[in-house]
């Protein structure tokens, strides 16, 4: 993909997803073989300048110019230099490829639920979710509302979760998480067994067992 194919996509992606009154910045925040990542605000801003007419809350976006794959990142990532967060993301899709030699549809921008079916090693297992540092979140009703505050799990309540019959179930698990979960699992001493959900296929000798399956719940 060359780089004017590149800012073509870049420029259609932010025309339909954010709408007309935005654009991206004329020219792009880094550039090499693999990615193009560009940042997009209102029209008005990048005419006038003006921190009032900026939009907050939008970082960098990452184009795959290998297969045109769009990656958002929040404002917060704006805050380090371009080199330091385009080596951020080029690991973590390094990761996502290493995922994707088990669960080839796997995509890094999705939040997945993660199935441990079978428990090998509890005290690592331990110690690999309390690493994650894991999201839970339990409905709080005030009136007529409904609020869904994220706490997240410590070692004794992780502990009291894996006491519980298989299959257990976790709330979203990000790229990191599912990458150091399946290379642990990958090492000699097994620590969970694991199927893919789409197929139900299980492997042959004892290898992750984690099953993964999308979130679709809001």
């Amino acid at each position: 993909m060359t780089s004017q194919e590149a800012k073509e996509i870049a420029e259609k992606w932010v025309m339909d997803s954010r709408g007309p009154k935005c654009a991206i910045c004329s020219s792009p925040l880094f550039e090499d073989d693999s990615y193009f990542v560009f940042c997009w605000n209102l029209k008005r801003y990048f005419e006038t300048g003006d921190f009032h007419d900026c939009l907050l809350g939008p970082g960098p976006t990452v184009l795959d110019k290998r297969d045109g794959r769009i990656f958002e990142y929040g404002s917060g990532c704006a805050t380090k230099p371009v080199e330091e967060f385009v080596a951020e993301h080029r690991l973590r899709d390094e990761r996502q490829s290493l995922v994707r030699r088990s669960f080839p549809d796997y995509d890094m921008r999705k939040p997945y639920r993660v199935f441990i079916r079978n428990i090998y090693n509890s005290r690592r297992l331990l110690e690999l979710l309390e690493s994650f540092e894991l999201p839970y979140v339990i409905p709080e009703i005030e009136t007529d509302t409904i609020w869904r505050v994220p706490k997240q799990y410590n070692k004794k309540l992780l502990r009291k979760r894996l006491s519980e019959p298989v299959p257990i179930v976790f709330g979203y698990m990000g790229v990191v998480g599912v990458w150091s979960t399946c290379t642990s699992c990958l090492r000699p001493r097994n620590i969970v067994s694991f199927a893919r959900s789409a197929s139900r296929i299980t492997t042959k000798r004892r290898r992750p067992t984690i099953h993964q399956r999308r979130n679709t719940k809001t």
